[in-house]
């Protein structure tokens, strides 16, 4: 080895133990998978996505709902940790404004009625891997039904282009509409054996970017 190509290894060295040393403050170890460190953190609205799938017809609608806000509250015993989630039912967008305003209509998330969805945990425990169960109930439509999310924590870091100490998480699940009394649009469609207008079954994807609470407001 040149004593080029040792001071690059030793550079690169450097960066890596500078990146893990970062890390390791906003990180920690739990029952073997990592982790946020204890604190109150706010959903950063701007960098949250929220998506759905629906199958409708031979293809699946693909969509997101634009404006999630929340609070995450991490504890020292991290099971104990809880999340808030709110999301603006009419913040709905496909690309198709008659899909739009179809799922915004009184048939299925009824915006002017129910103007909100909420989730709110109540238990987490680990899962296979390094993910995690985030189970808590589910409110649409002014229903509440018990879901299940599986969750990955994909680490945190400050920004590079602020001051925000700054975390990310990944979950997914899905749901019958049923159980929310979202009914309609269920028709058969002739000639097709089981296909229907709109599917029953929903999925869901979320990736939550939060920002630790250091007393400013980082949505505006």
């Amino acid at each position: 080895m040149t004593e080029t190509d040792s001071d690059a290894r030793e550079a690169q060295t450097d960066v890596v133990s500078s990146e893990t040393e970062s890390a390791s403050e906003l990180s920690r170890i739990v029952s073997g998978r990592l982790a946020p460190i204890a604190g109150q953190w706010h959903i950063d609205s701007g960098f949250t996505f929220l998506g759905f799938e629906v199958q409708r017809l031979f293809t699946r609608v693909h969509g997101r709902l634009e404006r999630v806000s929340g609070t995450i509250v991490m504890a020292e015993n991290l099971l104990e940790s809880t999340i808030e989630v709110i999301v603006e039912t009419g913040s709905v967008r496909t690309g198709h404004a008659l899909t739009e305003a179809a799922i915004r209509s009184s048939q299925l998330l009824a915006v002017d009625d129910y103007p909100e969805a909420r989730f709110v945990s109540t238990g987490l425990a680990a899962a296979d891997s390094d993910r995690w169960h985030l189970f808590g109930d589910l409110t649409l439509r002014n229903v509440t039904k018990p879901i299940d999310l599986l969750c990955r924590y994909k680490g945190a870091a400050q920004n590079p282009f602020g001051q925000q100490k700054k975390f990310s998480v990944e979950a997914e699940t899905s749901f019958d509409r049923r159980e929310f009394g979202i009914v309609d649009f269920q028709d058969r469609v002739p000639g097709a054996e089981g296909l229907m207008v709109v599917g029953n079954h929903i999925r869901l994807t979320l990736e939550i970017e939060a920002n630790l609470d250091d007393g400013r407001d980082w949505n505006t």
